[in-house]
């Protein structure tokens, strides 16, 4: 049986809008003849179910799954909507279908099981990811999430372990092992403080606050041929954070838009981003990723030959700079917009300000079609005045 919740207590519904935003950010429809050409963090913006090739049936399926998640519509009322529309298109049932990449024949099978796959996992994965948004939102005030099974029967044994688990928002557990953990996982997490943990454990829910060893198996996805390591217990391909890739695909398409907004808009936007919690993960798991950071005035990118505006961190800026902080890279932008900017090197412009006897130096290199940040500097004035490559500078009237 499982165990009662205290009385009035409530381990958190997501405002619905943050569900309906992260599925609305997969709007790229992806045909695809495997569930594994649409792999993990791909899914926070394609949108695919394996094997069917009609674009057209796709969108369609988006469409009413969208509805399902805005306005709370139930399976049946999907599948009356659907069902019907396959049926006219020849989908309904078992057919053969070719793989335009290989010529691969394979069959595929649309029923009542089916859609009911198709529509728990599109729409869990959209709450989960809903969730996360908000467990990230709050957690200065709810700083742990709790693992929760149904704790029926039905819980998978390698899941039920996880039951009570409660562990920082940030702890890397999260990235890996966030329900839902497989296909037709029912288990959630939420976001609680430690005066929530003390009630349900004074309750007799049971809390654990140690996260358990991660064994690792390998996985070879059939169509790349690429070999990861999948956690005991996870499915293959939902090893990952869907909120947390929903959020990251968030911040790539606002970065995308930036050198579209007029400038006062662009500037105010990448402030907000390296002001951002996004930015802080980022700086504590770059994990081969890269980050907006500032946006050059069109004369400066044409001064360094760039079609590009948009700066962009890297892992091995970060790993340059381990001293810095989120609020240091802040003065980045302003380095860029109130500094004085000078050829440094063939690819390369530095950009230099002082204000309040502090000196920002932020250096910018055109690497292929990109513009990175490859340096960023703050020191005393003092300090700069001593810099061979600064003191030259600051001294000029």
């Amino acid at each position: 049986m499982p165990t009662p919740l205290p009385p009035g207590f409530r381990l958190g519904v997501i405002a619905p809008q943050d569900a309906i935003d992260a599925f609305r950010q997969r709007n790229l429809i992806s045909p695809s003849f495997s569930w594994q050409d649409v792999w993990q963090q791909e899914h926070a913006t394609r949108f695919t179910v394996a094997k069917l090739a009609r674009t057209d049936l796709l969108e369609a399926i988006r469409k009413e799954l969208d509805r399902a998640i805005a306005e709370g519509r139930t399976m049946d009322q999907f599948a009356n909507e659907i069902e019907p529309r396959l049926r006219r298109a020849g989908w309904w049932g078992t057919r053969e279908v070719i793989d335009k990449a290989t010529g691969e024949v394979g069959r595929t099978t649309f029923d009542a099981a089916r859609l009911q796959l198709i529509f728990d996992t599109n729409v869990r994965q959209a709450h989960a990811a809903g969730r996360w948004k908000r467990i990230e939102r709050n957690k200065a005030v709810n700083p742990f999430v709790l693992y929760r099974t149904m704790r029926d029967e039905r819980v998978r044994a390698t899941h039920a372990p996880w039951h009570g688990l409660a562990l920082p928002v940030d702890h890397p557990f999260w990235d890996t092992h966030y329900p839902p953990n497989g296909w037709r996982c029912r288990c959630t997490a939420y976001a609680i403080d430690q005066a929530g943990l003390d009630e349900l454990a004074a309750a007799g829910f049971g809390i654990k606050t140690t996260a358990p060893p991660v064994v690792t198996r390998p996985f070879v996805n059939r169509r790349t041929g690429e070999v990861t390591r999948v956690p005991r217990g996870v499915d293959p391909g939902f090893a990952y954070n869907a909120g947390k890739a929903a959020m990251r695909a968030t911040s790539e398409a606002a970065t995308e838009k930036l050198a579209t907004w007029p400038a006062d808009v662009s500037a105010r936007a990448v402030r907000e981003l390296v002001a951002g919690r996004l930015f802080q993960r980022y700086l504590a798991q770059p994990q081969g990723n890269d980050f907006a950071v500032g946006l050059l005035g069109r004369a400066e990118s044409r001064r360094l030959r760039s079609p590009a505006r948009v700066v962009r961190l890297t892992e091995a800026g970060v790993q340059a700079g381990p001293g810095l902080t989120a609020a240091d890279y802040g003065w980045a932008q302003d380095a860029f917009e109130r500094g004085r900017s000078v050829v440094d090197g063939s690819r390369s412009l530095l950009f230099v300000l002082e204000e309040g006897g502090i000196v920002t130096a932020a250096r910018v290199t055109r690497m292929g079609r990109r513009l990175e940040l490859s340096g960023l500097r703050r020191m005393p004035r003092e300090q700069a005045l001593r810099d061979a490559r600064l003191g030259p500078l600051l001294e000029r009237p």
